[in-house]
């Protein structure tokens, strides 16, 4: 069996350090978090569900954040997630368990066989999730950070990202553009019904029909070679195609570097508008709708905290968008 120390060895830190991950007691930087994360999956680590004191010493129990790691995650953005729950939960006394398996209703069933009794946060939420009917019948007070397809009687919170998609068309077919693509995220958010993707497709093509503009999306994995193809796809069926709109921040820049090689110039040539975590975009602005990870997961903290409390009702929010011009798009 995998043990705490050979994750430490692992990635070169005390075993201490590890701990401190996985409790939220301490303060981690991003890289060695992220690092230890990744340990913990290839080495097959599983951290022992218990109940430990809060990171403030008050003795509450401890916040389960369900976060599957993939292949195709995107390792970044998950760690943007992790750091922004964990001070969340230590600003309120609270530890933190990280389960990541990637098959995330085997972590659900280990954290209730082993007889979890803190709180829940559930990330990477899927249309048909198998977690929800479980942590429902746990009566754990849970909030998803997602919504699925039967949310009903569920506390979660979400970008909007249906109306960021609708709202990103309505302001590119403002400045006049009428073909407008959608470089999405890669094929398996799709295969899983992960809602940020296709929420954010349903928006992008409902908007399109309400301004009378034609749009097409493509998926796009990861890698230079697959943001051609994906470019490719785009411009073969939009051939007077003049904006883009990137939902996929790992591709970001290789799209802008693509764009570049193929003598477009951003804005004169092709107006481009990413979709993605402020901090994301901080080596490439780009004219963009931030997903606000801080306040989401500031707002899921705190609705776990007053189910615990037993103060508020199910509910579901969503948090809208807002645009904030970085110059990269323009009228045509």
């Amino acid at each position: 069996m995998t043990t705490i120390g050979d994750v430490a060895r692992d990635v070169g830190v005390a075993p201490s350090t590890v701990s401190y991950a996985l409790s939220g007691k301490r303060p981690i930087s991003r890289m060695t978090r992220l690092r230890i994360e990744e340990s913990m999956r290839r080495l097959g680590y599983r951290p022992r569900v218990r109940s430990v004191p809060g990171s403030c010493g008050s003795g509450a129990d401890p916040l389960a954040l369900f976060a599957p790691v993939r292949s195709d995650t995107d390792h970044a953005v998950l760690l943007q997630f992790i750091a922004a729950i964990g001070e969340a939960a230590r600003s309120q006394g609270r530890g933190l368990l990280l389960f990541s398996d990637e098959h995330g209703f085997a972590d659900v069933e280990r954290a209730l066989t082993g007889q979890f009794s803190g709180a829940a946060i559930v990330m990477d939420v899927e249309a048909a999730d198998r977690r929800v009917p479980m942590l429902r019948a746990s009566r754990i007070p849970t909030v998803f950070i997602g919504v699925p397809d039967q949310a009903d009687g569920l506390y979660c919170v979400d970008f909007n990202f249906e109306l960021a998609g609708s709202c990103a068309v309505s302001h590119l077919a403002g400045l006049g553009h009428r073909e407008i693509g959608l470089i999405g995220s890669p094929r398996p958010a799709y295969k899983r019904g992960l809602g940020y993707a296709r929420r954010l497709v349903q928006g992008f093509e409902k908007g399109a029909r309400q301004v009378g503009a034609h749009g097409c999306w493509a998926p796009c994995e990861p890698g230079r070679d697959e943001v051609r193809r994906c470019l490719d796809a785009l411009t073969a069926r939009l051939p007077n195609l003049t904006a883009l709109i990137v939902h996929n921040e790992a591709a970001l820049p290789m799209v802008l570097s693509e764009l570049s090689d193929r003598g477009l110039r951003v804005p004169q040539d092709m107006s481009v508008l990413a979709i993605a975590p402020q901090r994301s975009m901080e080596a490439t602005p780009v004219t963009s709708i931030a997903i606000p990870v801080t306040q989401i997961c500031r707002i899921a903290v705190a609705m776990v905290t007053d189910q615990v409390e037993a103060s508020s009702d199910p509910e579901t929010r969503l948090l809208g968008p807002r645009i904030a011009d970085h110059g990269t798009t323009r009228r045509v």
